[in-house]
């Protein structure tokens, strides 16, 4: 097994140095140093996207032929190569043929998020552009001349190396270094512990990604990903109704169809799922609320003005939702939690407004939750077991008093007025959550609004706020007409309604839903909602002792925010130290 980044081969000394200061025993020793070589060998993975559309034009294809892409036809019975490409009368030609063996590994992407670049044959991997049509190839020949319009292109898949999430996996592969060799450091030297502890473990994940159940979309016969639900109820007592957005969903003969996924380690508890539409008008975007209760939004508003304790101006970065975020990494020694304050016009009349705001919890998150869940050592799974009967009341405060949903406050003659929170949507993708909130009651022309949460705990990607009257929305709720888990069977019982009577779905298990929708009402739009509740159980353990005088220090307000911001810190010492061995050993 060759490392992904052989390079980073060089820094194995580097990260199990510390371990000569504590191992006496030669044997385990080199135990060590071949565990370090083969984490190595499995950490540093990179990534491709799809970067799929849904159309193709003359323009792009041109581009893409004088780069040598290679084409991939998709039609509905069979694939095949296109060589000696041409661009004529809004068609794309070419000469067919059979697909060269390395370019068989994916073929079927099941989402557009980015995927792990595990083939050997990555070069011919980031050639391939696939075009997709909805007929049959043609039978006259076993490799037909092809003349296909662009508009019967209805996807095209351009695979493209994706730098961004590759580099994210590099840092998070640092972070689970640094907590592999702290780990193997406190098994040898049987580190100190043991007693009662009384703070929760949240959910964890190893990987950066959500640990929660996962949703697809099936779009012309592709299973298309759209994010989790219920992140964080890790617990009976934090179960919770989610309601996710389905996209610009479009229904295939009044069909649609669900994908309920699991993870490794997990075990998934499915009560309900629904699916709710909203008929609105075209043009206006419909948010709900954890409450369930759903806007229509027309004519959102900027902030005039976004700053944070440290002076940064954060207005370009949230005027728009692109992906380039603000990562909640201010620190004023004075204060609690990471925090950002959005300036918005007020209207003349007192009232309430609708704040709009497109975040993710982010990569880090999911990786300080691993290093706070390994504090627990052998006893998590009996902390798992006391939290798991404790109320949902004292649940929720632990989660406020440590500042891992983003809090959200409105400034009122000179104090800040607690208006609710944002609860934890997971890493995979951004959600788009609404509040309605309650404006101050004077007559000043500007009010603030302040967000707050964990160092580095969320990636915040787009803010505004809409003052639109209050719309009439008529929605509709349908039940599953189907739901199979093909290790269990018929489960249209399990998911009819919230009771005790769970789907439940061990690791990596599915679980698939149909509904029949019906036929839009003229001059509307609906938009599709995903309502489901459940909750979900980590299947982690570790078998070294607990850290109880770490974990005591939680009880204090906000020490999730310091144990994140140390734990930050940690890893930036790692990455200097490598970086100078780097420079040096050049």
């Amino acid at each position: 097994m060759k490392p992904i980044i052989p390079r980073l081969s060089r820094y194995t000394t580097l990260f199990f140095f510390p371990l000569l200061l504590v191992v006496r025993w030669r044997g385990k020793l080199y135990i060590l140093l071949v565990l370090g070589m083969l984490i190595l060998a499995g950490c540093f993975k990179k990534f491709y996207s799809t970067g799929t559309t849904t159309s193709a034009d003359s323009t792009t294809i041109e581009k893409l032929k004088n780069a040598n892409k290679y084409f991939i036809i998709h039609y509905q019975d069979s694939l095949l190569a296109l060589s000696n490409v041409s661009i004529n009368n809004n068609a794309i030609e070419g000469k067919s043929g059979p697909l060269l063996k390395e370019h068989t590994t994916r073929l079927y992407p099941e989402s557009n998020e980015a995927l792990p670049l595990k083939n050997k044959n990555e070069a011919s991997l980031l050639s391939e552009v696939h075009l997709y049509v909805n007929y049959k190839k043609s039978a006259s020949t076993e490799y037909p001349a092809v003349k296909i319009p662009f508009s019967d292109i209805y996807r095209m898949d351009v695979y493209e190396f994706n730098k961004k999430k590759t580099n994210s996996s590099i840092v998070l592969s640092i972070v689970g270094i640094a907590a592999g060799v702290a780990l193997v450091v406190v098994v040898l030297a049987a580190g100190s512990g043991g007693g009662g502890v009384s703070s929760p473990p949240p959910s964890s994940t190893t990987n950066g990604e959500c640990g929660c159940p996962q949703v697809y979309v099936e779009q012309k016969g592709n299973f298309d990903f759209q994010n989790g639900i219920f992140s964080g109820a890790v617990y009976a007592n934090l179960e919770r109704i989610d309601y996710l957005p389905l996209g610009d969903l479009q229904p295939e003969n009044s069909d649609i169809r669900l994908r309920i996924s699991g993870h490794d380690n997990e075990i998934q508890f499915l009560n309900s799922a629904q699916l709710i539409g909203v008929y609105h008008r075209p043009g206006s975007q419909i948010t709900v609320d954890g409450n369930g209760k759903f806007y229509a939004i027309s004519h959102p508003e900027l902030p005039e003005a976004v700053t944070v304790p440290d002076g940064r101006d954060l207005k370009e970065t949230l005027s728009r939702a692109d992906g380039n975020t603000f990562a909640f990494n201010t620190y004023n020694p004075k204060e609690e939690f990471s925090k950002a304050y959005l300036t918005f016009k007020k209207p003349l009349e007192n009232g309430k407004a609708r704040l709009l705001i497109r975040a993710k919890n982010s990569n880090w998150a999911a990786a300080i939750n691993d290093e706070y869940t390994l504090l627990f050592g052998e006893k998590y799974s009996r902390h798992r077991d006391y939290w798991e009967n404790t109320s949902a009341e004292k649940m929720k405060a632990f989660l406020l008093k440590h500042g891992l949903p983003i809090k959200v406050y409105v400034e009122n003659e000179g104090k800040w007025d607690y208006a609710g929170y944002f609860p934890l949507s997971g890493t995979e993708g951004y959600r788009d959550m609404v509040m309605e909130i309650k404006l101050p009651e004077n007559k000043s022309t500007h009010f603030r609004i302040k967000l707050e949460t964990v160092y580095r705990f969320w990636d915040l990607d787009y803010a505004a706020i809409d003052y639109s009257p209050a719309e009439s929305l008529k929605t509709f709720t349908m039940d599953p007409s189907s739901a199979y888990n093909i290790q269990r069977g018929d489960q249209k019982e399990q998911v009819a309604k919230i009771d005790k009577n769970y789907a439940v779905l061990n690791n990596d298990e599915s679980i698939g839903l149909g509904f029949q929708v019906p036929e839009k009402l003229e001059n509307n739009t609906i938009s599709y909602f995903l309502a489901s509740s459940g909750y979900y159980h980590m299947q982690k353990t570790y078998p070294v002792k607990a850290n109880v005088s770490r974990l005591k220090e939680f009880k204090k307000p906000g020490e999730f925010d310091r144990f994140s911001r140390e734990k930050y810190q940690e890893m930036e010492q790692w990455q200097s130290l490598a970086a100078h061995m780097n420079e040096a050993s050049n």
